[in-house]
């Protein structure tokens, strides 16, 4: 059409249209608020949809009425005929045949994390069939890519409250799951956005000294060129780092480069979406599973400051503290949400004699980490945030649902998240609260849900 009649025409039309006093007057303003839900770790490996339980069912309804859910995709989701378990392989893998898409979606889940250690547990195959899986259900995601370029850059959701980014990584990952990047002259490799770690153990003054002399004496049996006769502040012995100091302590931090290359993608998702998120997987702990490692509050804080305006983790399969850092949100676990691991194996008679198992008697969880996670409630119980955004990014309300997954239910049933009771969901909140003090964040159960005090 030529300019002339281009003009002419949307002339007519707004003439025509009395103009826009004529309807509603908030028709084309931005919302003014935006809903945002987390979930932890997602294992599903059984259809959930027609699932029968009042409370399942109102836990689906809170999910769909947010304008966003997001979840960590601890899991391939791929038909398993079309490619070979990675690593551990079947002892290890976590895999879901392709319908968990349709599940997810159907559930109300929006945005994916995608790095974690379970990412590559089938191969590139699997990787790129589940990215695949996961766009053709419509589920955005972030975290993992044909190559280091795209698995690090930001993934968006449009929302009906406005866009929603996500910059997704893994701390905690097997050496073969790492993207590469692509150059001039190759391709880059598949894999995750991956937070490397430098680790330090600093020992007492007297056991650092010890190690020099057992150092020295490794160097001489193996005719390593002597060290510098200046004083020895830190060492590399065994290939870890270690530095004296007046307690024994393990010192964590980001690699530079990841930390920068994560904090610039914030950066440019911060200038493209309403509310910025910031993803990782890290089982990485300090001392007890439930503190995590220093390095993890050292990375959320800096990508707050960056621009991010939450900070959800998943890993260690537990829940962990809340801290309020200049008013975000920074959750380092969700603990697990969809916890459907206890799997079928195909176990041959020769592996049963050698491993001196009875299949009758067989548990599945020890194709889990060998770890008996059935014992202990705290893996079995979560909170799903409910996050309220005002005016832009500014948080108006923070509210947490708790949520069971049936651990004492039968091996069929167990796994799939249900809305707590009044009692059940006491006991989980104040176990976050008590969690979340050493940040100063303050957590009141109210009205059946946990209610987080804003300053």
């Amino acid at each position: 059409m030529e300019r002339r009649k281009f003009v002419d025409t949307v002339s007519r039309a707004a003439a025509g249209m009395g103009a826009a006093s004529l309807l509603p007057e908030d028709l084309w303003a931005i919302p003014r608020s935006l809903t945002l839900t987390a979930l932890g770790d997602l294992i599903l490996t059984r259809k959930v949809r027609d699932h029968r339980d009042d409370r399942f069912d109102a836990l689906v309804e809170l999910l769909r009425s947010a304008d966003c859910t997001w979840g960590n995709c601890e899991m391939n989701i791929f038909d398993a005929r079309k490619g070979w378990p990675m690593g551990k392989g079947r002892d290890g893998s976590v895999i879901c045949e392709p319908w968990g898409a349709e599940e997810l979606a159907w559930m109300g889940i929006d945005f994916l994390g995608m790095a974690n250690n379970h990412t590559a547990d089938y191969g590139e195959e699997g990787l790129l069939g589940t990215l695949e899986n996961l766009e053709r259900a419509g589920l955005a995601y972030a975290g993992s890519g044909r190559d280091l370029q795209f698995a690090a850059r930001p993934g968006y959701f449009d929302s009906p409250g406005g866009r929603v980014g996500q910059i997704s990584c893994a701390s905690t990952f097997p050496s073969w799951s790492l993207a590469a990047y692509t150059t001039p002259h190759a391709n880059g490799r598949p894999g995750l956005n991956p937070l490397r770690v430098n680790r330090t153990y600093q020992v007492r003054a007297e056991l650092f000294e010890q190690l020099k002399r057992v150092d020295e004496a490794v160097g001489e049996a193996t005719g390593r060129e002597p060290g510098a006769p200046a004083p020895v502040r830190d060492l590399t012995f065994l290939g870890n780092r270690f530095v004296p100091g007046a307690t024994n302590d393990e010192l964590t931090e980001p690699w530079p480069q990841d930390l920068k290359r994560i904090t610039d993608a914030v950066a440019v998702a911060r200038r493209n979406a309403r509310v910025v998120i910031v993803t990782i997987h890290a089982h990485e702990r300090y001392k007890v599973r439930e503190v995590p490692a220093r390095f993890l509050e050292t990375f959320a804080r800096a990508c707050i400051d960056a621009g991010a305006d939450a900070f959800f983790g998943t890993g260690p399969h537990v829940l962990r503290g809340l801290e309020l850092y200049k008013g975000k949100p920074i959750f380092y676990s969700l603990g697990n949400f969809i916890f459907q691991y206890e799997t079928v194996k195909e176990i041959g008679a020769e592996e049963l004699e050698a491993n001196n198992l009875d299949v009758n008697t067989l548990d599945p969880s020890l194709a889990f980490d060998n770890f008996r996670f059935e014992r202990d409630s705290v893996f079995w119980e979560t909170v799903v945030p409910f996050i309220t955004y005002e005016d832009g990014p500014t948080v108006a309300e923070i509210k947490l649902y708790p949520v069971v997954m049936g651990q004492n239910e039968p091996r069929h049933y167990r796994g799939t998240p249900i809305l707590a009771t009044p009692e059940e969901g006491s006991r989980i909140v104040e176990r976050l609260a008590r969690l979340s003090q050493p940040y100063g964040t303050s957590i009141a159960f109210e009205n059946g849900v946990g209610v987080v005090r804003l300053k």
